[in-house]
């Protein structure tokens, strides 16, 4: 029974961890573009039962061309957004906002990576919280 309380316990705070994040909606992983091009980058926020303070949200992107990309939390590469985050809620969707960013001409043939940095104070307490996440891109 014991055990059974802490997996339920676990599973829970997992849960909640998972719902405190945000994530990538769009663009899909390896998607092709072009440097210069413009790329809508949909971030999603999932609903939550605990109340959160947005601080910023940061999107860069890294060139992966000559060595494997670093995690975003180690280096966000060029920043192409930097700025608030309000995302809107939807019909039978979760809350998301679009950011439209420009690939930088000079970026390399090659694998690259989206990188998203998201700060926010999470419950009654406002614990701060920052997240991290990529996704491939390829650029043609």
């Amino acid at each position: 029974m014991k055990l059974l309380l802490h997996a339920i316990l676990f599973f829970a705070a997992v849960g909640t961890a998972i719902a405190q994040s945000v994530q990538i909606g769009y663009p899909p992983a390896w998607t092709n573009v072009h440097p210069g091009q413009s790329l809508t980058v949909q971030i999603v926020q999932p609903n939550s039962i605990e109340g959160s303070f947005t601080l910023g949200i940061a999107l860069g992107i890294q060139s992966c061309v000559s060595s494997p990309c670093p995690a975003p939390s180690d280096q966000m590469g060029n920043v192409l957004y930097n700025g608030p985050f309000n995302p809107k809620r939807h019909p039978q969707t979760q809350p998301y906002q679009n950011f439209t960013v420009q690939i930088p001409t000079w970026m390399a043939s090659g694998s690259a990576q989206l990188n998203v940095a998201y700060a926010a104070l999470w419950g009654a307490g406002a614990s701060p919280s920052f997240d991290t996440l990529s996704e491939p891109l390829n650029i043609l």
